[in-house]
């Protein structure tokens, strides 16, 4: 037998064998740990997820454009797997499942293998592209800046809040709220990440945003979206316009840090405390290229939610009349809005808390699993039995659907009912209430978030006597991206009487 040939036949011999080996492994680990197959969205009949085209084909015959989630796990119990661009998908949205993926089983799934492509051009390496002690270096940088007490400034933040509610019309005449959140979190957050403020709320036009930095953030935001979705294909990304506006945004991101090691020169006090996070950075570490990566790996997540959550309160407020009164007659009873003094109220947490769980601006998250591992429910003709996890599956946890457990929170899930948390209980809710998602993972932002949207609500309930609805739609449309919105945007009208 010529040598090529012998090669090639060992070559095919050990490539078997490693297969054999490793389907061996696999059957055993299956076996071992009870594991029964879960749901499937097309019954298991995949051919490279050309089974999902196909029902989506079908669907759209139908009259409808798609399946939602929530009717999915419907049909097929709280935890089903489909098959997409070669890839394993397991949704679910059992706390059990969700406790094990963030929490008790974090290290065997991970973010890297399906995020750095996606973000990494605009965020670099961080708390949202990396894993293991990457990540772990990484959240350690921020845990302590975001825990000080010093790093809110409620003076500052209120100056933002101020020039908001300044824009709004109090005539009676119809605005879109979703706008002037959004641009009210761009101004705080970058005032507070970068030291300082992109000032959109300061045009006379409230469309027009003066500063480069907003329309190259939308650009590089709907770029990576695109990164994201295309799995495994995202190399075939093209797009001039996403890198151009990285750059910008990386750009700016570099000034920011320069001007903050040009304040800390000239501070008169070594100890003299900053509110801005990038004056705490370079405190923390020397490493310019890291302190920029942070800045971004802050700013991607946190700059949407807070925009996002004060426009889906409003949205429920403008329809819920007996909600404003109840609302502004407890905030009216404050002599002064303060951090401390909202602490002491109990329905506005009622307020945001029940908008958290009807729509959190997270609505789902994804993980990808590093190795072989296990769900510890949804396998089986009952549901109840563990469920194999391959190695490069996608995990889809949706915290929009685990927010509406009947057996959690009763009956009319689909109700925005702020007087349902009078019975429920915060400290009684782990792995069933995750708008800022749990374990290793939990948004180290989530108390800064919530004091800043309780401070914005009192002061606007506070400055204005009536909301209306001024939408033709009643129900709340999402709109799915990053993160999840209004379609519709928040269009209402505001009435103050004259004093």
């Amino acid at each position: 037998m010529p040598l090529f040939q012998l090669l090639l036949c060992l070559i095919t011999l050990g490539f078997g064998l490693l297969r054999l080996h490793y389907w061996v492994t696999r059957r055993n680990f299956i076996r071992q740990n009870d594991c029964q197959e879960t749901p499937s969205l097309t019954g298991g009949a995949h051919f490279f997820g050309l089974d999902i085209v196909y029902l989506l084909f079908k669907w759209s015959k139908n009259g409808l454009e798609k399946l939602p989630l929530d009717k999915q796990f419907a049909f097929l119990g709280s935890t089903f797997k489909m098959q997409r661009s070669f890839r394993l998908i397991i949704c679910t949205m059992d706390p059990r499942n969700i406790q094990s993926i963030f929490s008790l089983d974090a290290v065997s799934f991970g973010n890297h293998p399906l995020r750095h492509f996606a973000f990494s051009p605009l965020v670099g390496d961080g708390v949202m592209t990396m894993d293991g002690a990457s990540h772990e270096r990484a959240r350690a940088l921020i845990r302590p800046i975001f825990s000080r007490t010093h790093i809110e400034n409620e003076a500052v933040y209120n100056v933002h809040v101020q020039k908001l509610i300044d824009l709004l019309p109090k005539d009676g005449s119809t605005i879109d709220l979703q706008p002037l959140f959004e641009r009210l979190d761009l101004d705080s957050s970058t005032e507070f990440i970068f030291g300082e403020s992109v000032a959109s709320l300061d045009a006379a036009d409230s469309l027009f945003v003066p500063h480069k930095f907003p329309t190259a953030f939308n650009i590089a935001q709907k770029g990576m979206g695109v990164r994201l979705r295309m799995l495994q294909f995202d190399f075939l990304h093209r797009d001039k316009m996403f890198w151009e506006s990285c750059r910008t945004i990386r750009q700016f991101v570099k000034e920011s840090v320069q001007r903050a090691l040009l304040r800390r020169r000239k501070r008169v006090s070594p100890a003299e405390k900053s509110y801005v996070l990038v004056d705490n950075l370079i405190e923390a570490t020397p490493d310019l290229g890291e302190i920029q990566d942070t800045l971004m790996n802050v700013f991607l997540p946190g700059h949407d939610t807070i925009g996002i959550l004060l426009s889906n309160i409003f949205f429920h407020l403008a329809r819920n009349r007996d909600v404003w009164h109840k609302l502004r007659q407890e905030v009216l009873g404050l002599t002064k809005i303060t951090k401390s003094s909202l602490g002491r109220l109990e329905y506005i947490h009622h307020v945001i808390n029940e908008t958290l769980r009807l729509n959190p601006p997270v609505s789902n998250m994804t993980r990808i699993a590093l190795k072989d591992t296990t769900l510890p429910t949804g396998g089986g003709p009952k549901g109840n039995s563990p469920v194999f996890v391959p190695q490069g599956t996608i995990l889809n946890s949706s915290f929009q659907d685990l927010h509406r457990l009947r057996d959690i929170y009763g009956d009319d899930t689909e109700k925005w009912r702020p007087s349902r948390w009078e019975d429920l209980q915060l400290s009684n809710l782990a792995w069933k209430f995750l708008p800022f998602s749990g374990g290793p993972h939990v948004c180290p932002a989530k108390s800064l978030a919530l004091n800043r949207v309780a401070f914005t609500v009192a002061k606007i309930v506070r400055a204005v006597d009536r909301i209306e609805n001024r939408d033709p739609v009643q129900e709340y449309v999402p709109a799915y991206k990053l993160v999840t919105a209004s379609q519709n945007g928040v269009k209402v009208a505001l009435y103050k009487t004259a004093p």
